[in-house]
């Protein structure tokens, strides 16, 4: 279970990444710093699941 969840993360971080590379030139300054600000997130998100499970 806990391999799934992280693979999930990455991939909607993955998803996110190519969202806002597609969309740049018409997405407004404060869905950029959104975007950086959910990726982030998801990120910090596996780090910590990765912490807990005692693989980093």
């Amino acid at each position: 279970m806990f391999y799934i969840a992280l693979i999930l993360l990455i991939f909607f971080s993955i998803i996110i990444v190519l969202y806002l590379v597609g969309k740049r030139a018409t997405m407004s300054w404060w869905e950029k710093i959104l975007g950086v600000i959910s990726i982030t997130v998801w990120l910090a998100i596996a780090w910590f699941m990765l912490q807990e499970k005692g693989l980093l």
